[in-house]
């Protein structure tokens, strides 16, 4: 009995260690940078160990926050948690693909469990005290089911994948009727009203904050950055100049199979161009993911002008010859060398049998979600619903041709996460988006509010920003009675004190805004906390030149400048500096042809008590939703 007691001690203390730190060293030992997850990690640990009861982890889409999670749940396991609920959308494909990776993770001790796995247990198992991982999805009846089995579960924490999507209350507003299904059953399941901890987790998390979702704190929300390979917002929208890959602007209205063919045969094209030099056909099969509608009839359409494409150029002497010729056409116009045009041509004839064409939609077709998101095949074809506008993470995708637009205002969260091309993509030089020319300048704004919000969140000062393209969140997932549309400009830093050095400086100096601020830091007369470098970085990115597009405002007595006095307006804050109706920019810019065509504008204000601080504004006809709870 000794030895059996000294091997179980010995087991004891070997689980009682840390697998969080085993985690990230495998991630090393694989050739993974992993800063990031680390820096991410400890900063919700930090959060957790305040005391914080609900907050979130944000990441830019197809970022790497499954890792993120995996890591994470390693980390609690650590802190003791004994009851982890991983939940996502109910979605099977993305339930499997999420479940799969997890039980990849061997550092994880305990494996993860599904749902369904804990319905055949006997009362004497559900009883005993252990660490649990189990993955749900955010479906009403497996969550009460699951709810029912974990009844003597202690210690919970619950990991919401897609957190905005489904958990948030739409019955927010609707008086005497209870909070959706599925924000009940997170809530009861996490213990979320007790001593449970919730952690959302996702690439739009604005809905959550305006909906008030379990009372998360948007003061210790964790922002991840991303890595070095990433090509996300700034890579597909750049603000200032022209894109680094293949945009293919297509009229509003037009013949869309005319669009749709065209854009077939550029990615057979440019899928043979980075096969060109494979040697023993070990070729890299790449995807064309086609994205027009939701509904399943428009889907098989896009599939028959597939079809035809393949029919065709596997006779191109034949009935296949009008298309042949078009192929050549566009080969002319990526491709001036003759014999490398020639080249590509002959692969894609040769090749052209090695293709597959795969739909997938809200229907359980595993085989199918695997086969787009891994292709295995030279030239393949992905024609996707609404499972393709959030979760699924497409490897290898080459083309994008994206059509699906909507009636009025995009919704952030759904356009967003809508964003399939976003990751890692080294050959982003032959990557191609093909979308109409008003859907992409509409996605591109909505993109501009959405990371506005994202870096003001960062500077600790979180609104929501919209514009009359775009909406920050669908009408009744917005907590009416906490969110006041707020005002045009924002604080971007704290109070400090305005010095005659700082004054006169602000005054006198000649560079952009920006140069005179980061120069004031440099100085030590100010530092990162009185101006977020986030807004100063924002502003560099979104200028075409900033000295010419950002304006430092002033108030002009006659010809001389100086710092505008909080107390000239009869709703002033003194304390915080601020006028409860906003709108002071707004006032000193009217009428003044120094401020007009700017995009960006900069005030320094004072109090009588020799105090100041900074308001920025944009000039894109913004609104600012906040939520004041």
């Amino acid at each position: 009995m000794s030895e059996i007691n000294d091997i179980i001690v010995k087991i004891k203390n070997e689980q009682a260690g840390p697998i969080y730190e085993k985690r990230i060293e495998f991630l090393k030992k694989s050739g993974m940078e992993t800063s990031i997850i680390e820096t991410g990690i400890e900063k919700a640990a930090n959060v957790i160990k305040k005391g914080t009861k609900s907050f979130v982890i944000y990441g830019e889409p197809q970022s790497g926050k499954t890792e993120v999670m995996i890591a994470l749940t390693c980390k609690l396991v650590d802190l003791g948690f004994r009851t982890i609920f991983v939940v996502m959308n109910d979605n099977t494909e993305l339930e499997n693909q999420n479940y799969i990776r997890f039980q990849s993770a061997t550092q994880l001790n305990p494996a993860p469990l599904r749902d369904f796995q804990l319905a055949d247990l006997e009362k004497s198992q559900l009883k005993q005290d252990r660490v649990r991982i189990i993955f749900c999805r955010k479906n009403s009846k497996n969550l009460q089911n699951l709810i029912e089995n974990c009844r003597y579960m202690r210690n919970r924490v619950v990991i919401d994948d897609e957190a905005d999507f489904a958990t948030v209350d739409a019955n927010i507003n609707k008086l005497n009727k209870d909070a959706t299904a599925i924000n009940q059953g997170v809530g009861k399941l996490g213990n979320l009203n007790d001593d449970g901890v919730y952690i959302g987790v996702t690439a739009t998390p604005g809905r959550l904050d305006l909906n008030n979702t379990f009372r998360n704190n948007a003061k210790e929300w964790v922002y991840l950055d991303s890595h070095k390979a990433y090509v996300g917002r700034s890579f597909f929208f750049p603000m200032t100049e022209s894109p680094k890959y293949n945009l293919m602007l297509m009229p509003d209205e037009g013949d869309s199979p005319k669009h749709l063919k065209e854009a077939i045969l550029r990615y057979l094209l440019r899928a043979a161009d980075l096969n060109l030099d494979a040697e023993n056909d070990e070729y890299k099969c790449y995807s064309m993911l086609i994205h027009t509608a939701g509904k399943i009839n428009d889907h098989i359409e896009d599939k028959k002008i597939v079809d035809k494409v393949i029919e065709h150029l596997n006779d191109p002497l034949g009935t296949g010859l009008k298309l042949t010729e078009s192929l050549m056409k566009e080969a002319q116009k990526l491709y001036p060398d003759q014999n490398k045009r020639e080249a590509i041509l002959q692969f894609v004839l040769k090749n052209i049998g090695k293709n597959q064409v795969v739909v997938i939609n809200n229907k359980n077709d595993r085989a199918n979600v695997d086969r787009a998101c891994n292709p295995k095949v030279l030239f393949t074809f992905a024609i996707g619903g609404n499972i393709v506008s959030r979760g699924l993470t497409f490897k290898n995708l080459l083309s994008f041709f994206f059509s699906r637009n909507v009636k009025g205002k995009l919704q952030q969260n759904t356009y967003i996460q809508r964003a399939r091309m976003f990751g890692i993509r080294p050959y982003y030089s032959h990557f191609e988006l093909t979308i109409p020319k008003s859907l992409y300048e509409n996605w591109a704004d909505c993109f501009q509010d959405h990371e506005l919000s994202v870096r003001l969140g960062k500077s600790g000062n979180l609104v929501h920003i919209e514009r009359s393209t775009n909406r920050a969140a669908d009408p009744a997932s917005i907590d009416k009675q906490h969110v006041v549309v707020g005002r045009g400009e924002r604080e971007v830093g704290g109070i400090f004190v305005l010095t005659p050095e700082i004054n006169d400086y602000l005054l006198n100096a000649s560079g952009s805004p920006v140069d005179s601020i980061r120069s004031l830091i440099n100085k030590k007369l100010l530092d990162e906390t009185h101006f977020a470098p986030e807004i100063l970085a924002y502003i560099e990115e979104t200028s075409q030149n900033v000295h010419n597009d950002c304006s430092m405002v002033f108030r002009f007595p006659g010809d001389q400048p100086f710092i505008q006095d909080i107390e000239q307006y009869s709703d002033a804050d003194e304390d915080t500096i601020t006028r409860k109706r906003g709108g002071i920019i707004q006032g000193l810019i009217r009428k003044r042809p120094m401020y007009e065509d700017k995009m960006h504008y900069i005030l320094p204000i004072r109090n009588a008590k020799g105090q100041a601080r900074f308001l920025y504004r944009q000039a894109l006809g913004q609104n600012i939703l906040q939520n004041v709870k």
